[in-house]
């Protein structure tokens, strides 16, 4: 996927590496882990309350956000009271103890929990990638792909020797 951006890019520039194709290459690289991160979500609960918003008020005007599957938002209001309360959901229903493509093939069918998760339609690029994992199995380019971001993240401002500290207890500064 990656690849064809940037041999859509170099076309249009006629082989010509600039420095705007640079940073289209960097933003799709970016674009293009926040996905894979957003794979995460196949595993794991929230409560009612973080989607309380997008099922009662998402405009701000006591309306369901339009993105969301309408079966789906009326069984989730069944479960979920307006204010927020409710019982755990899981985030992938009914596969959220495995990692696996079930979670693409809601998200592709507007069944994702989450606000984030529904904005993996919006574009061109995501979607796409949402369609191909939603019709493969996941260990199939998911897991890896998963992995290699996972690991470029934990890059991200790391600290070292004096500049951070061990937490004993993670959520609370030492």
């Amino acid at each position: 996927m990656k690849k064809k951006i940037v041999d859509a890019i170099t076309s249009i520039n006629h082989g010509e590496k600039n420095d705007r194709t640079r940073s289209c290459t960097i933003y799709s690289q970016a674009i293009f882990r926040i996905l894979l991160l957003s794979g995460a979500h196949t595993i794991g609960v929230t409560s009612c309350f973080v989607i309380n918003d997008r099922l009662y008020n998402f405009t701000g005007r006591s309306d369901t956000d339009p993105a969301l599957d309408p079966t789906f938002a009326s069984e989730l209001k069944k479960k979920c009271k307006p204010g927020g309360g409710g019982p755990v959901l899981e985030l992938d229903q009914g596969s959220s103890t495995v990692s696996d493509a079930h979670f693409y093939k809601a998200v592709r069918q507007n069944r994702g929990l989450l606000t984030s998760d529904a904005a993996l339609l919006n574009d061109p690029l995501t979607r796409a990638y949402v369609k191909r994992q939603s019709t493969s199995p996941v260990k199939a380019t998911f897991g890896k792909d998963f992995g290699k971001s996972m690991v470029k993240m934990g890059g991200i401002g790391v600290l070292t020797g004096n500049e951070g500290e061990i937490r004993k207890r993670c959520a609370f500064v030492n």
